[in-house]
């Protein structure tokens, strides 16, 4: 019983979360992106199986909001979870917060790199139309993105760097 009350709170969670990024942020000039901070902040504590359902479950979420091919989001994230378990795991020893600066750096350029190779990849098989690299590197939003993300995640960092006793 404990458990199906977790996972209902945490689907709640999830909803209103998502509700929040499609309602709010998404038309907002902020660049913050609250799917992309959960994602690298379990992937930082070393939830790395929660990171990967949770990457898929916001994507389909995003999904619902984009009118492009079901599952691209999804596929999207997972691939950015994955990415950056491996970078994480390779290059990062040690939770400090220059490390979390630059995982939310790679963090957003990664997903704005595999969303550019997952639309143009999907334009060769006819499901739409190529974009050019510099709608999604060559814009202030894309470099307040960053700003935010970076200061967001070391925020987070720096707030719950105690209750999971993370060194920093």
């Amino acid at each position: 019983m404990k458990a199906v009350l977790l996972i209902l709170l945490t689907s709640l969670a999830v909803l209103f979360l998502a509700v929040f990024q499609i309602s709010f942020l998404n038309p907002s000039l902020w660049g913050l992106n609250l799917f992309l901070l959960l994602i690298l902040f379990l992937i930082l504590v070393k939830y790395d199986k929660s990171a990967l359902f949770f990457s898929f479950i916001f994507g389909l979420f995003i999904d619902t909001n984009h009118f492009s091919t079901f599952g691209v989001s999804s596929l999207i994230l997972v691939l950015l979870s994955f990415c950056l378990l491996i970078i994480y795991k390779t290059a990062f020893f040690t939770l400090k917060a220059e490390n979390v600066i630059f995982m939310s750096l790679i963090a957003v350029i990664l997903n704005r790199l595999l969303t550019l190779l997952t639309v143009n990849g999907l334009a060769l098989l006819n499901r739409g139309s190529f974009e050019n690299a510099g709608f999604y590197f060559l814009n202030f939003g894309f470099l307040s993105e960053l700003a935010i993300t970076a200061a967001a995640s070391f925020m987070i960092f720096k707030l719950l760097s105690k209750k999971f006793l993370i060194n920093g």
